[in-house]
């Protein structure tokens, strides 16, 4: 839940727990990603926006690498913050706040990672419901 006119950070974090390098590719990126639908009066879920306007657009890269037991993390704010930046993602949206009323965002994707050249393919299914009161 969040107040009216406060802002929000979206968080997605991939996270090696082995001690081994691993890569994944961000193919699993796509126009949905982190996109906020608003829940209407008949029970139907609009689309509203995403907080960015590209992902990667100064570099092209194939595949991200995540150290062992480290992380990658994905995160943008939904409103821009003057002292946050948030690669790989490289213009956000000049979303206002969201009013009053109850909102989703989901990502159902397949992630694909790389262990030592072994390929592995990670059926991701989330949803995250909020409230703005």
């Amino acid at each position: 839940m969040f107040k009216e006119g406060e802002n929000f950070r979206f968080s997605f974090i991939l996270s090696n727990f082995s001690e081994d390098y691993v890569r994944f590719s961000p193919s699993f990126i796509d126009d949905d990603f982190f996109m906020v639908y608003r829940l209407e009066d008949l029970g139907n879920y609009i689309p509203i926006s995403k907080p960015y306007h590209n992902i990667f657009c100064e570099f092209s890269l194939n595949q991200f690498l995540i150290s062992p037991k480290g992380e990658f993390r994905f995160e943008i704010p939904w409103s821009p913050e003057e002292n946050f930046c948030c690669p790989p993602f490289c213009k956000t949206s000049n979303n206002l706040p969201l009013p009053v009323g109850i909102y989703k965002t989901s990502i159902n994707q397949t992630i694909e990672f790389t262990i030592e050249e072994k390929v592995i393919f990670l059926n991701y299914d989330h949803l995250i419901e909020f409230e703005i009161f």
